[in-house]
């Protein structure tokens, strides 16, 4: 969760719980030093915690079978401890949720393409009695969605725009799931030298305005924040000295600052709008016994 509070994980563990000795999914209440169970696992199944809402309220996972295919959607609200099985649309596979906030409002992506060969992005809501009010298709529902705020307000998608020796030219659009309005990148900064690049991951700040992608150089790479609300943007050379290559955006903070990570496991540090001058940080995130752990969010 936002606070650090709430953690969701699964374990085969058979130790977790002393009354209830099998392994399963598992939610954390670091602050009580409390664990209870969200899931047992099928024979056969893994049940695996993916989301949570900003509040820790609700713990979106799926059931998936031992090759990795999914059979459905869960949504655990531990308010209620209820499970709640999501169905998929009609005519669908099981729909893979994206994000959902603090109120039960959720954003899924479909299973299977439609007639043009898009994966619908639908929203719903979770109801304090465990049903699913399906709310339909959202704006702008045939863009993949690479990144969503915590309030679900908005969306971060990336528009091929032609290629280039290196590669496929991306430009990032955030769009308000409110309104249905896009912004994009490229259109704001129209004389800007590099404004079409080799996107190779992106990311949004919680309060939606920063946007960050890493861009791919004619030599070496950068994270450029893009400040959608000033409409200003900073590149963040990433050099060979702090592992250059496929530096990867781990997390924006509602200040622009970023946290990117990179191929050998390091993770850095750096705020390229509010201090361009000061070299990125390395942080330094290890097991017990040394070895590096491969940060993902």
């Amino acid at each position: 969760s936002a606070s650090g509070r709430w953690v969701a994980f699964s374990s085969n563990a058979t130790n977790l719980l002393a009354a209830d000795p099998a392994a399963g999914a598992f939610l954390r209440d670091r602050w009580t030093d409390t664990t209870f169970r969200l899931a047992t696992t099928p024979a056969g199944e893994v049940w695996i915690p993916k989301r949570m809402s900003h509040d820790g309220r609700f713990v979106v996972g799926h059931h998936a079978n031992s090759d990795g295919t999914i059979n459905e959607e869960v949504i655990f609200d531990q308010r209620n401890r209820r499970s709640v099985r999501v169905p998929a649309p009609p005519g669908q596979t099981s729909s893979s949720i994206l994000g959902i906030n603090n109120d039960g409002y959720f954003i899924a992506v479909d299973g299977s393409p439609n007639a043009s060969g898009a994966h619908l992005n639908r929203a719903g809501r979770i109801l304090d009695d465990g049903t699913i009010q399906r709310l339909g298709v959202t704006a702008k529902g045939s863009r993949q969605f690479d990144d969503l705020t915590p309030s679900l307000q908005y969306a971060l998608t990336t528009r091929d725009v032609g290629t280039a020796p290196w590669g496929t030219l991306g430009d990032p659009l955030r769009i308000d799931l409110t309104t249905g309005t896009m912004v994009s990148f490229a259109d704001t900064f129209p004389t800007a030298s590099g404004r079409f690049s080799r996107i190779r991951s992106t990311g949004i700040s919680p309060n939606g305005r920063f946007v960050a992608m890493t861009v791919q150089l004619p030599i070496g790479f950068a994270v450029r924040v893009w400040d959608v609300t000033n409409h200003t943007f900073a590149d963040h050379t990433v050099a060979d000295g702090e592992d250059g290559r496929d530096p990867v955006v781990r997390s924006v903070l509602d200040d622009g600052r970023i946290i990117y990570g990179t191929v050998t496991n390091n993770v850095y540090f750096a705020d390229p709008i509010g201090h361009p001058e000061h070299p990125a940080r390395l942080l330094s995130v290890k097991f017990d016994d040394g070895s590096p752990v491969r940060v993902q969010y």
